[in-house]
């Protein structure tokens, strides 16, 4: 390879990883042009306005609806039926897989797993390759952090303006304004003077609370105890 090889390798690899430096950038426009075409024919593509998707992410979707201004970082993995909200980030080696709902503003950091499916386990006569998937599907709420190596499983509601801590596995339903850690993940409260200023107030923690979820259309349930 020559240096001059090495180094348009070099730029592109550095927009694909760091897509935010994408920003004005006509010829990454044009190749965003030319990736959504591909992925609306294959993946059930849907994209608003400033959508980045690194040539090098993989994604092999049912369905994807990307909101305005998210960015999907090279080397991310996407399979399943997935939904974001405006101004989201997939970072570098997130895993999504199945059937995800996410809200507006949510950061997802590389090496983030999120498995909106599950293998079928009830059975103990044949063997689990051969039981049917079930795919209840997770939503995460608006404004939410999942940290590095966070692992959020099949059927977990994440209310808004969450922090899943890295390396927590988080196996069932938090409130809003959460900080979730551990493994298994427990939830504790994360108090602050603007919280009132934000979609959903800060629950109390002290009982089940209604979660404000998806800025696009909002719904409420009932969380569970971690």
């Amino acid at each position: 390879m020559t240096e001059e090889e090495y180094e348009a390798d070099f730029l592109r690899q550095m927009i694909a990883f760091q897509p935010w430096l994408a920003q004005g950038n006509e010829q990454e426009r044009q190749e965003q042009i030319a990736i959504q075409a591909v992925l609306k024919r294959h993946c059930g593509g849907r994209f608003g306005e400033n959508v980045y998707i690194a040539s090098n992410a993989r994604v092999f979707t049912q369905s994807l609806d990307l909101g305005d201004r998210t960015i999907v970082a090279g080397g991310a993995i996407l399979r399943g039926v997935i939904e974001t909200g405006a101004d989201c980030s997939i970072n570098s080696y997130a895993h999504l897989a199945g059937k995800i709902t996410i809200g507006i503003g949510v950061r997802i950091a590389g090496h983030a797993a999120i498995y909106g499916f599950n293998h079928g386990t009830a059975r103990t006569d044949i063997m689990i390759k051969d039981q049917p998937i079930t795919m209840s599907g997770i939503s995460i709420g608006d404004g939410t952090w999942i940290g590095t190596h966070a692992v959020i499983l099949d059927g977990v509601e994440v209310g808004a303006h969450c922090v899943i801590a890295a390396g927590a596995v988080v196996t069932k339903s938090c409130p809003g304004y959460s900080i979730v850690v551990g493994n298994p993940g427990r939830a504790i409260s994360r108090k602050s003077d603007t919280a009132s200023t934000l979609p959903g107030s800060a629950p109390d923690f002290s009982t089940p609370a209604s979660l404000n979820m998806i800025g696009r259309g909002k719904k409420t349930f009932q969380s569970e105890k971690i």
